[in-house]
């Protein structure tokens, strides 16, 4: 029953309000704070509406977008040939450019810059959404690798990195399943005006609200990523500022996390004070309603049913996943459906596990042997 106007969403970082902007656009509900314009040209975000351009354009492609999918991720060519690559518009003229270079290696490397592109092409084709052809782009083409190694020289910054962009790009996909259709509605959303403030939900990060305070806030993701954030260096300044969030609500305060919320939830949840915030955890990625609290001590669960041994499998190699993904998106590793996969079918050698689906070679390789001594612990 409340007005828009009495309730603001706070996140860490900037770009997390994407997708509650767009999300509340599509709702047809007013929104007002700060804005989001230079979002799409953001380094990761251009790269990926790059590859999606290509994997969604037929046979022919802008030489533009060439080049800026050959950046990112990023492969080793001559600077001449880089160029050379740049010029090509398609599958069939790469293969033709590799075949009349004279160094193996080059070859090689344009060869495997054709054959991603196929892949994005064959996906998209068989009618893969844009959260898949997305996953694809940053986890098998290596997208969410480039975008760590960004990130990596910025330890201790204050603002949103590539791969807080990321994790943006992967909520708004669910939003707008068709990759052909997902930049035209992306760029039209977020070109919508905006609410004059104070006749709207107001979206702003914590670091623009102290001092200020509405009836009802939410503070959304707030995920162990993100509290304190993965590049933050000083745990007590990332505590004072989920302080902040959780203390901006008049009246009510709702904390929206993920599969692995922040630590600092818990030291709420176990202290004697009475304004716990409360915690209503979602899907992974999926972006929350901004007026649709949960329980104060909803359990997180994972998506799907799942025997209570499966829990205990599925929240095992979630915790296990975080570890490994040392500071990178968890999904980098394996998504939630891939761990669901697992639960279901409870492999015990590394022969079964490659038969699960999202388990290709070089995850077997990577994490073949962590994820068959953890189901096989949970026999």
């Amino acid at each position: 029953g409340r007005s828009p106007s009495d309730i603001a969403v706070l996140t860490r970082v900037n770009s997390l309000l994407v997708p509650l902007q767009t999300a509340l656009v599509d709702a047809g509900i007013a929104s007002a704070g700060e804005t989001t314009r230079g979002f799409t040209d953001r380094t990761s975000v251009r790269a990926a509406l790059a590859w999606l351009r290509i994997a969604t354009g037929g046979e022919r492609w802008s030489a533009a977008d060439t080049a800026e999918a050959l950046r990112r991720p990023a492969r080793s060519l001559h600077p001449k040939i880089a160029d050379w690559v740049g010029d090509q518009r398609s599958v069939t003229d790469l293969l033709r450019l590799a075949g009349r270079l004279t160094t193996p290696r080059d070859a090689d490397t344009v060869t495997d810059f054709a054959t991603d592109i196929a892949r994005l092409q064959a996906l998209a084709a068989n009618g893969a959404t844009t959260a898949a052809v997305l996953g694809s782009l940053f986890d098998d083409l290596g997208l969410a690798t480039t975008v760590a190694r960004l990130d990596g020289s910025h330890r201790g910054m204050n603002r949103a990195s590539q791969g807080d962009d990321q994790t943006a790009l992967l909520q708004l996909a669910l939003q707008q399943p068709d990759p052909s259709e997902f930049e035209p509605w992306l760029r039209r959303t977020l070109e919508t005006p905006a609410a004059t403030p104070g006749e709207g939900v107001t979206l702003a990060t914590v670091h623009r609200v102290k001092g200020q305070e509405w009836p009802c806030v939410v503070v959304h993701c707030a995920d162990a990523d993100q509290f304190p954030h993965r590049l933050a260096d000083d745990v007590e300044e990332e505590r004072r500022l989920f302080h902040v969030a959780i203390t901006r609500g008049g009246h009510k305060v709702t904390v929206v996390s993920g599969p692995a919320p922040s630590p600092f939830i818990e030291e709420c949840s176990s202290s004697p004070r009475p304004a716990a915030p409360a915690r209503a955890p979602i899907r992974s990625g999926r972006p929350a309603a901004p007026a649709s609290p949960g329980p104060a001590r909803r359990a997180a669960a994972p998506d799907g049913a799942h025997p209570a041994g499966d829990v205990a499998l599925f929240e095992a190699l979630r915790t296990w996943r975080l570890s490994a993904a040392d500071g990178k998106p968890a999904y980098t590793v394996l998504d939630d459906k891939t761990l669901r996969a697992i639960c279901a079918e409870r492999p015990t050698t590394l022969a079964a596990l490659s038969k699960v689906k999202g388990i290709g070679p070089a995850k077997l390789e990577k994490y073949g042997e962590d994820v068959v001594r953890i189901v096989t612990e949970h026999g």
